[in-house]
């Protein structure tokens, strides 16, 4: 019985076959065959393990960044919103360094409340805008600034 396993093991494992042209029984061969087999395996698996290829982060970039804008709140109401109504309750002071104090509060046009950005083809969003000198006007009025 043993014979027959020692057999069977020799035949399944320490045997090369070709293209069913040539069966080659060395066992020799058929160990440095296995050993190779099993070595290549092995350095693939230590490969993949330390180069880490599966935890390797991938930045996704978007191709197309597109926008646009509605005139009024997100609701659908054109009413001024209620942060708007008291813009003295929203003042914030950081010790002697910083001093937030809104005195009023508008909408911005369309193109300076969300602009797109080339650098890393992303979005700006406006939601705090500290002008010292504001000047508004249209149409023949631009001349006179």
């Amino acid at each position: 019985m043993i014979r027959s396993f020692i057999d069977f093991f020799a035949d399944e494992f320490l045997a090369l076959e070709l293209p069913r042209l040539l069966v080659i029984k060395n066992k020799r061969l058929g160990i440095s065959y296995k050993a190779l087999q099993m070595l290549f395996g092995m350095v693939c698996v230590v490969y993949f393990i330390y180069s880490r290829f599966f935890f390797k982060p991938v930045a996704v970039r978007p191709w197309g960044t597109s926008m646009w804008h509605e005139e009024g709140r997100g609701d659908g109401s054109k009413t001024v919103p209620a942060y708007c109504e008291d813009p003295a309750a929203y003042v914030y002071r950081q010790g002697d360094t910083f001093s937030y104090e809104p005195t009023t509060c508008k909408p911005l046009p369309s193109q300076e409340a969300v602009a797109a950005t080339d650098s890393h083809n992303g979005l700006f969003v406006a939601t705090y805008v500290d002008d010292v000198m504001v000047w508004e006007g249209t149409g023949n009025e631009c001349g006179a600034a």
